[in-house]
């Protein structure tokens, strides 16, 4: 989800925008990429606009990474569920 912030009168150039989001990612690497990219574009869009930022990326929860011996154990159980016909492993 992100969001956009910029309030003012719709005849007036913001003098400041707030750009708000959220990433996830299944492996650390990709979110560090992720992070190092938003940043880039970031920065190069205040360059092309003789503007300033600052920014902030707060890391929350790591990925979660399920353990493959478990994925197993329950994809073998998951039938015998009732109510689950299918599983899909991702």
């Amino acid at each position: 989800m992100w969001s956009f912030d910029s309030i003012n009168a719709f005849n007036v150039i913001a003098d400041s925008v707030k750009l708000t989001g959220t990433v996830r990612t299944f492996k650390e690497e990709v979110r560090t990429k992720v992070e190092n990219e938003i940043r880039r574009i970031v920065e190069g869009t205040c360059l092309a606009a003789d503007a300033q930022f600052t920014y902030q990326f707060l890391r929350g929860y790591p990925p979660t990474v399920n353990h493959k011996e478990e994925t197993e154990f329950v994809s073998e159980l998951a039938p015998s569920v009732p109510g689950v016909n299918k599983t899909v492993e991702a």
